[in-house]
């Protein structure tokens, strides 16, 4: 696809999605987390399926261009367009569409769990979490 979804026309939504699912900007989506992300959007399997084989690199996570390119298409197949990445190109000039996926409170300790899970000398935490439960320890 010729568009790069990184830059330009992609709302802040889509960032706050990625640094959900990648707090230490490591640049690859787990294919666990997105696979749960993807769930939130309340479309049929056959469609999840659709987006997935649109964005799957091949190598068991994506990119952050692929994320924003399936959020793309997510929110696309939620107004009943199908999925086809040269819809995207349309929005070249305009911010991408938002898909609605409820609440992401949840995808943040799936996210450090997942992230412990696969590599369990990294605690998962930024300097502030672990300054603020330092501190509440202390009272």
């Amino acid at each position: 696809m010729a568009t790069d979804l990184s830059f330009g026309a992609v709302p802040p939504y889509y960032r706050e999605v990625y640094n959900i699912l990648c707090p230490s900007q490591e640049s690859k989506v787990d294919r666990d987390m997105f696979v749960k992300l993807l769930m939130k959007a309340s479309l049929p399997k056959q469609t999840l399926s659709e987006i997935w084989d649109a964005v799957d690199n091949k190598q068991g996570y994506l990119t952050r261009n692929g994320l924003y390119k399936a959020l793309a298409l997510t929110a696309l197949a939620q107004q009943g367009k199908s999925i086809n990445e040269k819809l995207l190109e349309t929005f070249s000039d305009q911010e991408l569409p938002k898909p609605s996926l409820g609440d992401l409170s949840d995808l943040k300790s799936f996210s450090i769990q997942l992230r412990r899970e696969k590599n369990p000398s990294v605690l998962g935490y930024t300097y502030g979490e672990i300054g603020r439960a330092s501190c509440r320890e202390r009272v």
